[in-house]
């Protein structure tokens, strides 16, 4: 009887520490995830076939934009390459764009993708004014 107690009180304890730990962890990547997330993001004309797609982070983040024709396809890649530091103001510029496409795009910040609503963001040029 002694050994099923001693066994019992031996889960539990690896229990309480394991869910302790668990809840940490989130804790702990909740937080950095919301310090790099991208806020005040802004789409701009530069020229004629030119988008530049400028946001901020709470903390020094790394960060690119993807982009593409289609929200199922976004495979090109675009860097500040003035900037490859960690920094709280990102800008990047789309060249080449298509005035009579839509495109698509997300922006990557310390690795992780954020869109809208968990979906890439559209614009054509002529809703950027």
């Amino acid at each position: 009887m002694k050994i099923k107690k001693k066994s019992l009180l031996i889960l539990s304890v690896f229990g309480c520490l394991l869910l302790l730990f668990g809840v940490v962890g989130i804790v702990l990547v909740s937080k950095r995830t919301s310090s790099c997330m991208p806020v005040n993001i802004f789409l701009s004309k530069e020229g004629d076939n030119v988008v530049q797609v400028s946001w901020e982070t709470k903390d020094l983040c790394l960060g690119y934009v993807l982009y593409g024709e289609s929200s199922y396809e976004i495979e090109r890649v675009v860097v500040n390459t003035e900037n490859l530091e960690k920094s709280k103001n990102h800008e990047v510029t789309i060249p080449n764009l298509l005035s009579t496409n839509a495109y698509y795009f997300i922006v990557v910040s310390d690795e992780y993708p954020y869109g809208k609503n968990g979906k890439a963001i559209a614009f054509s040029l002529e809703d950027i004014e």
